[in-house]
């Protein structure tokens, strides 16, 4: 292996891919989800070119305001971690720490519930519902990398 390579393999060059697949039952692009819902539910899959072990999984549902003075602030308003200690998973769901090989593909996943629903975040926050962008992000967490792979998706909130 040569050193740029070995820089590679260090800075995440694990080949490790996460993608949604569904989100509350729709495709990840085009998500669509009432204001005053607080669960979240959806499904991803893992894709490895190389074996690697995954020990974790997080999803997030995040609210990202930019404010006028232009700084962006990101909230999460809910997540879902697998292992957690206070959470048991059904046996339909993947188990972790999960060892893959090369070229291999899994699916799992996450319900994420929110102690409190938009309406209620933004006026917390003496914000407005225009200035707020809304997405689901999904990680998984590889041994022996620092660069962790991610999924993002846009979700349209409607009222």
């Amino acid at each position: 292996m040569g050193f740029f390579d070995k820089i590679k393999s260090f800075a995440g060059g694990h080949g490790v891919k996460v993608a949604h697949t569904e989100i509350e039952k729709q495709e990840p692009t085009e998500v669509t989800l009432p204001i005053t819902d607080t669960v979240v539910k959806g499904r991803f899959v893992v894709r490895s070119e190389k074996p690697c072990e995954v020990l974790s999984m997080k999803a997030e549902f995040c609210m990202e305001v930019t404010h006028a003075d232009g700084r962006v602030e990101t909230v999460v308003l809910g997540e879902d971690v697998f292992p957690d200690a206070y959470t048991s998973r059904s046996d339909d769901m993947l188990k972790y720490p999960h060892t893959m090989s090369g070229g291999a593909e899994v699916e799992d996943f996450f319900i994420i519930s929110m102690e409190k629903d938009i309406p209620t975040v933004l006026a917390e926050k003496n914000l407005t519902f225009e200035t707020a962008k809304f997405f689901v992000k999904t990680m998984v967490d590889v041994k022996g990398s620092p660069f962790d792979p991610e999924a993002k998706d846009l979700i349209q909130i409607t009222t």
